[in-house]
């Protein structure tokens, strides 16, 4: 992965010299690189991190993340953008808890993705697995309508212990979600093949997103950083026989945002 931080950081400075497309996908890959792991702010995330046995899932925190997307963008005014967030995160979890991802062009992925928006949510989503159709025995990766068991796992928990907000509100992390949001909305496609478009666009995300998320976590904990003053992680990592918290979540997503709106731009 030290390839990539390396074309990362010598990425062109001419943006401008992109094809419209690709323009596309960086905005959307900076923009889902800043909100790929906003779930993990739920206090049943962070004690599963703290935890020496494996804890699974009642609700994937991609799925979570996406709910959160539509409301770190409502209104204009940055400077308010964290102020209402611990509300809105129990919004977002009674919207999670019911399986539905709104969008303003209808239910992403029941039939195609159709918008910006569409292909942000397609990239947080789907960033650590793609939805299916079937069953868990019988699935395999899905053009069509998501099926929801992908993540959520019935009987393995209790999806109501998401509900809590960890904090401290991320409030810097979600201004500069708020502008990468917005200029996700300007994007525009007036083509003749817009389901084709979004589609390669969210895909084209999807993959920097990843592999920004893989290269970023790899990276070892800052050790001049108080870690007992911090609430939320990202991660674990395995120290001897055990695993601890590693990476601080709030860092971790800035980092991975910026990752993954240069390296389309080498990709």
């Amino acid at each position: 992965m030290a390839h990539l931080r390396w074309q990362a950081r010598h990425a062109p400075k001419a943006r401008g010299a992109l094809p419209g497309f690709a323009r596309a996908a960086a905005v959307i890959a900076n923009a889902s690189g800043l909100a790929h792991d906003l779930g993990k702010y739920a206090e049943a995330f962070q004690k599963k991190l703290h935890s020496a046995k494996p804890i699974s899932d009642a609700i994937r925190h991609e799925w979570l993340s996406a709910e959160l997307l539509d409301f770190v963008d409502q209104g204009d005014n940055q400077d308010n953008v964290g102020t209402d967030f611990a509300a809105a995160w129990q919004t977002a979890t009674d919207r999670a808890i019911n399986r539905r991802v709104d969008s303003p062009t209808g239910t992403p992925f029941a039939s195609a993705l159709g918008s910006a928006r569409d292909a942000l949510k397609f990239a947080v989503v789907t960033h650590h697995r793609l939805p299916y159709e079937g069953d868990a025995v019988n699935k395999h990766p899905m053009s069509g309508a998501m099926n929801p068991g992908t993540y959520f796992r019935d009987g393995d928990g209790d999806r109501s212990a998401h509900r809590k907000f960890i904090g401290p509100t991320p409030v810097k992390l979600l201004g500069r979600l708020h502008k990468a949001i917005q200029k996700c909305d300007a994007i525009d496609y007036t083509g003749d093949a817009p389901l084709l478009y979004w589609r390669a666009v969210a895909l084209f995300a999807r993959m920097a997103l990843i592999l920004a998320d893989h290269s970023v976590s790899a990276r070892p904990f800052d050790e001049r950083l108080p870690r007992d003053a911090i609430k939320a992680f990202a991660n674990t990592r395995k120290i001897g026989a055990s695993r601890r918290p590693d990476q601080p979540l709030e860092q971790h997503l800035d980092n991975v945002g910026s990752l993954a709106g240069d390296l389309v731009h080498k990709l």
